[in-house]
């Protein structure tokens, strides 16, 4: 084999090493990029997340006070219902206590 012709194997495999380091430096770099857009995008899908969250919580949250409100009207307005048939009967029950009373 000549000079000329190892030189120039030596000089392909200078530049064939170059082009593999090459080859790993891009690969590094699209892999570090590719990482940091995982890392963003999960962060932006925990914040969605949390912010949806938040949001249901605070629908529920109005959705109890209203049905809270609604059964408490209700409780409310039977109370009185009891209350005024309980002062309708008054007399009667006062009636039959003194008729026992004075009977008895």
């Amino acid at each position: 084999m000549s000079l000329e012709t190892i030189d120039r194997v030596t000089a392909s495999e200078s530049a064939a090493e170059e082009l593999i380091q090459n080859a790993r430096e891009e690969v590094r770099g699209i892999i570090a990029a590719a990482r940091d857009e995982s890392a963003q995008l999960c962060a932006e899908a925990v914040k969605l997340a949390a912010e949806q969250a938040q949001q249901m919580v605070a629908e529920a949250s109005a959705q109890g006070t209203q049905e809270a409100k609604m059964i408490f009207a209700e409780a409310d307005a039977r109370c009185l219902a009891l209350r005024l048939q309980a002062e309708s009967n008054m007399g009667t029950a006062v009636g039959l206590i003194v008729e026992r009373v004075v009977k008895g």
